[in-house]
């Protein structure tokens, strides 16, 4: 290796870099023809331009063509004696094989038919396929080449852009380096490729300092869970986790009446579909990214308890995670140690005070930490909320507990028929607890980005 190194910088201007790279590419392959291929070529050539010479005296033969530019003719004749013995005609495009053949034009085939390149989409993957075979056929062994390619999923639907991205990461065996804001790119490179940039106080940082080892363990325990939705991490400045799509659903259309400004704060909604909220959260932590949670507090049972306990699973739950994620020393965490044995009671009993007590404590105390925990559940917090009329309504229901029945019922689909007629009337759980998560991550937002004081 002689040491030299070249970048190459991908800024598309698709039209104008066809129209060039499809000369060089085609001067490129010519070169490397061995001699008995370069001797059929220029054979091939000589009978092209006698083809393209009977083609264009038949053109020039066609009636019509031939008087459209007679009168043309005899005025240029009249200009000047020196066009006597010159005219203009038609011809296919090109009268010269050599010119013809170097000013050839992409299409598709499809069958018999030729199509002309159209759409932008299009244009970009025969952009960087173009380029890739290019670099393929002409490696240079004396120089150590990078590639910095500028958003490649430009007009290309979600499917070709995940397709795209594997494809780049295939074909390149050089450095490449790619900027893009698609979470359909970002959720097919390993998470330790891949470098986030942030602003704190309009000041621009990398997520753990660039690429590293520490993003590829936070991603370890995520898995399967890396999809264009969760990927979409990669992009916010907030995430709001909570436990299912009816939650999204409801937060979402709650946002809007609040007047919080989902797109505007770059602020997303995540379901963790189900309770398994510590793998999200540490990529959150590893990508910067401001978040808040919410979760059921839920009661369950303790089976393998001799006898059989009951226990605040929520409260064990959010006081795991803040265990998982802040140090020992953590006030919260010590009384957590100190009074964990109060969370359980006789199975099938009513929670006792020491219970409740602790449950009301933690419940207070977590949100310090971006952590909300339900009364009780979505729908039972709604239903007990300044909405629970509005509800009974639609759903045709006077008990508390008929109510509730019947929105956990196909929770989803019935959220969303609600909010579908109903949304407008969230605005009164402004001041609710069930707007908190909510409103405390747009100001977290709004903080790091625009902070009141320096």
């Amino acid at each position: 290796m002689a040491g030299h190194r070249a970048a190459i910088l991908f800024n598309r201007d698709l039209f104008k870099f066809l129209k060039h790279e499809r000369l060089q590419i085609l001067h490129i392959s010519k070169e490397l023809l061995k001699e008995e291929q370069k001797l059929a070529d220029e054979e091939n050539t000589k009978e092209i331009q006698n083809k393209l010479n009977e083609i264009n005296n038949q053109i020039s033969s066609l009636n019509y063509v031939a008087s459209a530019l007679e009168n043309v003719n005899i005025e240029l004749s009249e200009l000047s004696v020196d066009n006597e013995d010159q005219k203009i005609r038609f011809i296919a495009g090109e009268s010269d094989a050599g010119k013809l053949l170097d000013n050839l034009t992409l299409s598709f085939s499809t069958g018999d038919n030729l199509l002309s390149i159209g759409g932008d989409g299009r244009n970009n993957q025969i952009f960087l396929a173009t380029w890739i075979a290019k670099q393929n056929i002409q490696k240079n062994v004396d120089h150590v080449t990078f590639y910095a390619i500028e958003e490649p999923e430009a007009h290309l639907h979600p499917h070709q852009q995940r397709k795209l991205s594997t494809y780049i990461q295939e074909k390149f065996g050089e450095q490449v380096f790619i900027t893009t804001h698609s979470p359909h790119i970002a959720s097919k490179f390993n998470p330790a490729n891949i470098v986030r940039l942030y602003t704190i106080k309009k000041k621009t940082y990398a997520a753990c300092s660039g690429c590293s080892d520490f993003m590829k363990v936070a991603f370890q325990d995520f898995g399967y869970r890396l999809n264009a939705l969760s990927a979409e991490c990669f992009f916010v400045n907030g995430v709001f986790l909570v436990e299912g799509v009816s939650e999204v659903l409801f937060y979402t259309a709650l946002a809007k009446e609040i007047g919080v400004d989902l797109d505007r704060t770059n602020i997303s909604i995540l379901s963790v579909e189900g309770v398994g909220f510590k793998p999200y959260i540490a990529v959150c932590n590893a990508l910067n990214i401001s978040w808040v949670m919410r979760t059921d507090n839920d009661v369950f049972a303790k089976p393998n308890k001799k006898p059989t306990k009951n226990y605040y699973a929520g409260i064990s739950r959010v006081m795991g995670i803040l265990t998982q994620f802040k140090d020992e020393d953590n006030e919260l965490i010590k009384y957590w140690n100190e009074h964990d044995n109060e969370n359980e009671w006789e199975y099938k009993k009513k929670p006792p005070k020491e219970a409740i007590d602790l449950n009301t404590y933690i419940r207070e105390e977590i949100t310090q930490y971006g952590i909300y925990l339900s009364m009780f559940d979505l729908e039972t917090d709604l239903a007990k909320s300044s909405i629970k009329n509005i509800l009974k309504e639609y759903y045709g229901k006077k008990r508390e507990n008929s109510l509730i029945k019947a929105m956990q019922t196909h929770k989803a689909k019935n959220m969303m028929d609600f909010l579908s007629e109903k949304r407008s009337e969230l605005g009164v759980l402004r001041e609710d607890d069930i707007s908190k998560p909510l409103i405390a991550l747009r100001s977290s937002v709004e903080e790091r980005i625009h902070p009141k004081h320096d």
